[in-house]
């Protein structure tokens, strides 16, 4: 009688042809990847920021890749830009987020896992450290179109204008604590500001023309 083969038994069966009964390996292993050299950090600048974060800080070195991760006192930095008008690897661009006061390392760690640390590099205060008093000026959302101006006299919003054609004027003028200040009237309008660092400060306006905006205003000189 001729032997009845099973779907199970073929595989044996054709090793066996084959003169060897040894397993073969299903994948090889990958090329090896092409070495990166980690980062070599020298400076941050400016090296003074808020607390609440939001400053802004250019890192200075080099083999700083794009999608190099960096972080501030241990705490992840969210969307490291990077200028094409340097030569590549040299620098790049953050917002520091918000942390503790005090004295804090800097970590870039390029995408292959090689890192550098600048000890100490950068120092977080309190935002009441910074002069908030004086006239500013700004864009709102970058847009060099809609300029946003804005007077603090005695720690308290003076006026705040939009484009030159809008301005609101307070006669009781909201004062500034701990490094910000907030007004929405009954109308709608609002507006918002905190400093972050010195002679730096954001917010947010509605007052028309500029309705639901984000500015970014440096303090002007006082003569």
């Amino acid at each position: 009688m001729r032997p009845r083969l099973t779907r199970s038994a073929l595989p044996a069966l054709f090793l066996a042809a084959a003169g060897c009964g040894e397993s073969y390996p299903t994948s090889w292993p990958s090329a090896p990847r092409a070495y990166t050299p980690p980062p070599k950090l020298t400076s941050i600048s400016p090296n003074l920021g808020s607390t609440g974060g939001g400053a802004y800080a250019t890192i200075r070195g080099t083999e700083i890749p794009p999608g190099a991760s960096v972080t501030l006192g241990g705490v992840r930095v969210v969307g490291v830009r990077y200028d094409l008008g340097v030569p590549s690897g040299t620098a790049a661009y953050i917002t520091t987020p918000a942390h503790a006061a005090g004295v804090v390392d800097l970590v870039v760690t390029e995408p292959g896992g090689g890192a550098d640390t600048l000890v100490a590099a950068y120092t977080y205060v309190p935002p009441t450290s910074f002069d908030f008093n004086g006239t500013w000026g700004g864009f709102a959302d970058w847009q060099e179109e809609l300029v946003v101006t804005f007077r603090i006299e005695h720690d308290a919003l003076v006026s705040v204008s939009c484009v030159d054609r809008a301005t609101l004027r307070f006669a009781t003028p909201p004062a500034v604590r701990d490094g910000a200040f907030s007004y929405r009237g009954a109308d709608g309008v609002s507006v918002t500001g905190r400093i972050v660092m010195s002679g730096y400060a954001v917010g947010t306006l509605d007052l028309p023309p500029c309705t639901g905006i984000t500015w970014q205003a440096g303090k002007s000189p006082e003569p």
